[in-house]
């Protein structure tokens, strides 16, 4: 008789594909709650600019929190990444091959600046976050997602603890703290917060 539970009506390749989508929609889920901040909820669209966004799990989970009508900017260095970023319906998603730390991006006077386990790759942050000012306007917002950890790795090599990072962007003019959500890492390192800083 056959074993009823093992899904043997599917493929090796079938199962590994049917367990990345599943995987996928964890990890998306996930990605929008990390971020479903109250900065987003606007009445009106909204430009945006994902900084290190690989694949683009965290631009579609942007995209789904933004107005129809709104853009995201997605910059990564890496071009094969970039051919994987998801362009989601009623949201305009412009890809750019860029470094964000070392690169003049062509960004200017956005609602929002997003990095997503990114700004621990960043050895100077008070200087660079001086150049993510320069990106938005007066009252746009920093949404950063990053872990609570002051211990570096060579994955992840300058990092800060939730109350290094907050003194960051407090003494670099975003004395506004909004800590959205917190999740355990699926590494079992560190939680991983979600995270936004504003001016006002």
């Amino acid at each position: 008789m056959t074993n009823l539970t093992e899904p043997f009506f599917l493929s090796k390749a079938a199962q590994y594909r049917v367990f990345y989508i599943c995987h996928y929609i964890v990890n998306l889920k996930t990605a929008i709650h990390l971020i479903d901040s109250p900065e987003l909820k606007k009445s009106t669209s909204t430009n945006w600019a994902d900084l290190g966004c690989g694949a683009g799990l965290f631009t579609e989970a942007l995209s789904t929190l933004l107005l129809p009508g709104s853009k995201i900017v997605a910059v990564d260095k890496n071009a094969a990444a970039l051919k994987a970023v998801k362009v989601t319906d009623g949201v305009i998603v412009e890809t750019l091959q860029a470094d964000f730390v070392t690169d003049k991006l062509p960004l200017h006077k956005l609602d929002g600046v997003f990095m997503a386990n990114a700004l621990h790759f960043v050895k100077n942050k008070e200087g660079f976050i001086q150049t993510l000012r320069s990106y938005i306007h007066e009252t746009g917002v920093l949404l950063i997602v990053e872990y609570d950890t002051a211990k570096p790795n060579p994955w992840v090599p300058y990092p800060l603890a939730i109350a290094g990072w907050k003194k960051l962007f407090e003494a670099t003019g975003f004395p506004v703290c909004n800590i959205i959500s917190r999740q355990p890492s699926m590494y079992g390192r560190a939680d991983i917060i979600g995270m936004s800083f504003s001016a006002y």
